[in-house]
C-alpha cells in the first residue's frame, strides 16, 4: 500500500481535471492555516463576487474508511468557513476499492485509479472503435 504523499500528484491531477483553473479554482497541497494547527491535505478555493468558496480535501491510504478520518475533515471543514466564506463541497480521497460504506453522502468519495487496496482488482480497460 502507498503512502498518502505518494498519492498526493495524481490527486491533484484528478483535483485539477474537476476543478479548472480557467474557471477560477485554485488548489493548495499541504495548507496551513493562520494558527499552523489546520492541515488538510489540499485546499482547493474560488473567489467569487462575495464568496469565496472552498472545499477542504483529505487523501487517505487505507482501505476502510475510519469515523475518526470524517470527524476530521468536519472539523477542517467547520474551521474554514466564516464570513464571505461558503463550504462549496469536502472531498476524501481513497485507493481504489477501498470501503467507504460509512462516508455520509455530504462528503464526496473520489478514488484513485493509479493505487488499489490489496482485495480489489483494477478495472480492466475496454478498446472502443471511433466512429468515422
Amino acid at each position: 500500500m502507498p503512502a498518502e504523499k505518494d498519492m498526493y500528484p495524481f490527486v491533484y491531477m484528478s483535483l485539477r481535471v474537476r476543478y479548472p483553473k480557467k474557471e477560477g479554482w485554485e488548489i493548495v497541497p499541504q495548507y496551513r492555516g493562520a494558527s499552523g494547527t489546520y492541515i488538510p491535505d489540499f485546499l482547493v478555493y474560488k473567489k467569487g463576487r462575495k464568496w469565496k468558496y472552498v472545499i477542504p480535501v483529505e487523501v487517505k491510504d487505507e482501505c476502510v474508511a475510519k469515523q475518526a478520518d470524517i470527524d476530521q475533515l468536519n472539523r477542517y471543514a467547520l474551521s474554514l468557513t466564516g464570513q464571505n466564506v461558503k463550504l462549496h463541497a469536502k472531498i476524501m480521497v481513497y485507493p481504489g476499492g477501498a470501503d467507504t460504506s460509512i462516508v455520509p453522502s455530504d462528503i464526496v468519495k473520489m478514488y484513485t485509479t493509479t493505487y488499489y487496496c490489496n482485495n480489489a482488482t483494477p478495472p480492466k480497460m475496454v478498446k472502443r472503435k471511433l466512429k468515422n
